[in-house]
């Protein structure tokens, strides 16, 4: 004896096979979905690293004493960029060695001096103080932050060698 099976029945089993079809599609679409959800969220992150200071500017803000700022700092931690509206750039904060050359620096006696050093200058990533570097050297090169730090210091050992040495 064969079974038959009834209408309703038929029906049952013909919603449950595209019940069993349609899953896969479904959860093939949340998978895409989340994928563009995490990739968005990847690409608004920005973390930033021990060494380096991250100025997200575009958007204006108030910093704590209501001075009015184009940029923010994140220094040490992660932040949320807002695609279109802000920029990402970094400065390195580690130490940077500065060779210091004096020649042909005379002191008050009429002596000649030559006088070497190497000098070690970082910036600082003290929020209160790092607004003058990124002013100053926001889309500079390491090596420019080297050069005008070098010029700066020539001159002043310079100028205190002359001045204080008889």
């Amino acid at each position: 004896m064969v079974a038959q099976l009834t209408p309703a029945k038929q029906q049952n089993q013909a919603n449950m096979g595209s019940w069993l079809l349609s899953l896969p599609f479904a959860l093939f679409v949340l998978f895409i979905i989340l994928a563009i959800v995490i990739g968005f969220l990847q690409s608004c992150l920005c973390i930033c690293k021990p060494n380096e200071v991250v100025v997200l500017s575009g958007r204006k803000r108030k910093n704590k004493s209501g001075q009015e700022l184009g940029y923010r700092v994140i220094s040490g931690g992660r932040g949320i960029r807002i695609p279109i509206l802000e920029t990402i750039k970094r400065i390195d904060v580690t130490t940077m060695p500065v060779p210091v050359k004096v020649t042909n620096a005379y002191s008050k006696g009429g002596t000649p001096l030559d006088i070497q050093a190497i000098a070690n200058v970082k910036i600082s990533s003290n929020p209160k103080v790092v607004g003058n570097a990124i002013k100053r050297f926001l889309a500079q090169d390491r090596s420019e932050i080297v050069r005008v730090a070098r010029e700066t210091l020539e001159d002043t050992v310079g100028e205190c060698a002359t001045n204080n040495l008889t």
